[in-house]
């Protein structure tokens, strides 16, 4: 039997990797971009992404996630279109964070083009949690579907609801009622088609430890222009946040 030439099949394994690095986004062909300098400011994010390359990035959108330390949870995510991007220069990033989310504890980057990016699926809203009966501080829905996930522990055998109450009293979405036995613990999700921006509270009976994480489902980009060169400064800066980048592209936060 004829045997292919070695050099045949290393030919077209070159070929195959060429054609493979060739359906990648030029975002993942290099590391393209180093974010800066990042500080929470006012209930904003800010910070500078840099280009590190030597070519000029088109129409750049990045999506930032503040993640929990381990990245298990997205505590609220937004998007930013910078623009053309020069070698060497910045766009600065500000964003507003989400209200009542916890603080970062680490950063992840998302770039794209302004043509191939998505808007954010979901943004983190409020986060709510608590040990026993009462009434959260009112809030601020906005207009669309609102997931409401939810979290129970219960402390001793006994019924526990948490629901969602309006300005009129009337408690328009249960999120969790059941009896429960000591120690049980249940955890799910509720939607909530909201028609318009409303005040809203959580009513809670519950003889045990829960949470409430409020999301707003296909939230709308938030843009930002790019500043090239130059980062624009806050009138207040605070401590800002240490990161440091990881090779998996999420950026560790110390305090």
């Amino acid at each position: 039997m004829q045997r292919t030439p070695r050099i045949v099949f290393i030919a077209l394994a070159f070929v195959g990797a060429l054609l493979l690095f060739a359906k990648l986004p030029a975002a993942a062909q290099e590391k393209a971009f180093a974010p800066q300098e990042f500080n929470l400011v006012d209930n904003y994010l800010e910070g500078n992404i840099m280009n590190v390359s030597n070519t000029v990035q088109k129409d750049v959108v990045v999506t930032v996630k503040s993640l929990s330390r381990y990245g298990q949870t997205t505590y609220w995510q937004g998007t930013a279109r910078l623009g053309d991007i020069e070698p060497g220069a910045v766009g600065f990033v500000r964003l507003r964070y989400g209200i009542n989310a916890p603080a970062p504890e680490k950063l992840s980057f998302d770039f794209k083009t302004a043509k191939d990016a998505q808007p954010p699926q979901r943004k983190a809203l409020f986060g709510f949690k608590g040990d026993g009966q009462g009434y959260s501080e009112w809030f601020t829905l906005p207009a669309g579907v609102i997931s409401l996930e939810y979290t129970y522990t219960a402390s001793w055998n006994g019924t526990a609801q948490i629901g969602l109450e309006n300005r009129q009293g009337k408690l328009v979405k249960v999120i969790f009622d059941e009896t429960l036995a000591e120690n049980a613990t249940r955890e799910g999700i509720k939607t909530l088609k909201a028609a318009a921006p409303a005040s809203y509270r959580l009513n809670v009976v519950s003889p045990g430890s829960w949470t409430v994480d409020i999301f707003q489902e296909n939230a709308p980009a938030e843009e930002t222009k790019a500043v090239n060169g130059t980062s624009e400064e806050a009138a207040t800066r605070p401590v800002p946040i240490k990161i440091r980048q990881e090779d998996s592209g999420v950026t560790v936060i110390t305090h």
